[in-house]
């Protein structure tokens, strides 16, 4: 597959593909950076850390390393739409990328090689990504190094409960039932039912996992509810109902995490 067409089936911003279409690497080049992210991942990433226009060169690697990857999903027979929806992902990263840094590029690189290496896909609305534990979980008899599956959640459409269900059927028969589904979200933390409303498709979204803790330490929710992160939450916009309910949580003592949760198989 041309890098092309990759990037048209992905949906990258066009201004983004005209500054791929920029950089000046040889083949050679290429090859070696292609080398040293299979045979030494720290060092590709911190030789292109090093370069000036290093979000781009990601960018332009991972889009290539993502083309190349078009023949394994045919090898495997995985679903074409699965292959662009999984890779669609770049597209999001770039313009993030683009709205965080005024650049095209990547700056989530360590993220996206799950991508690349093959270890996770988007089934509809969720992404699954097949894993290890990093840590026992008493509660759920799961030992440190058990297979399990992380679940992500894309961003970009509506976290509808009904199509987060379907991609969890999905998966289930992707990888099987039996597997644990965990998720490390701010979208779980049990807090947000003090400032959402009960019938919001993210309280339904909660209610298809058992929660396991919940990291206060972590403001993530405070930068996706609005857009950054402040030392006083006097200083955050009220532009929108949940930021008007949140900053009121916040300045009254309340706190928001990341929760881990896990599903609740017998709801399927």
């Amino acid at each position: 597959m041309t890098l092309e067409n990759f990037c048209r089936g992905i949906g990258l911003e066009k201004a983004a593909f005209e500054e791929l279409k920029k950089i000046s690497i040889t083949e050679e080049e290429y090859s070696l950076y292609k080398k040293l992210y299979f045979d030494d991942r720290e060092k590709f990433f911190s030789d292109l850390e090093g370069k000036e226009n290093f979000r781009l060169l990601f960018l332009y690697c991972y889009c290539r390393l993502a083309a190349e990857d078009f023949e394994k999903y045919v090898e495997k027979n995985i679903p074409e739409q699965v292959y662009w929806d999984t890779f669609s992902d770049i597209s999001i990263w770039c313009m993030n990328c683009f709205n965080q840094f005024g650049e095209y590029g990547l700056q989530e690189y360590r993220w996206l090689y799950r991508h690349i290496d093959l270890t996770l896909f988007r089934l509809g609305r969720l992404q699954f990504e097949k894993a290890e534990s990093p840590k026992a979980i008493e509660t759920e008899n799961i030992k440190k190094g058990d297979r399990v599956i992380n679940i992500h959640i894309p961003q970009g459409e509506k976290l509808s409960f009904e199509a987060s269900k379907k991609s969890l059927k999905w998966a289930f028969e992707v990888f099987g039932k039996d597997i644990p589904y965990l998720c490390c979200s701010w979208l779980l933390c049990p807090d947000l039912k003090n400032v959402l409303d009960e019938n919001s498709n993210i309280l339904k979204f909660q209610s298809l996992f058992s929660i396991i803790e919940t990291n206060y330490e972590s403001r993530e929710s405070e930068k996706r509810i609005f857009g950054n992160i402040k030392d006083n939450a006097c200083e955050y916009p009220e532009n929108t109902s949940l930021q008007r309910n949140a900053k009121s949580y916040l300045l009254s003592g309340g706190r928001f995490g990341d929760s881990l949760g896990i599903i609740k198989k017998d709801l399927f």
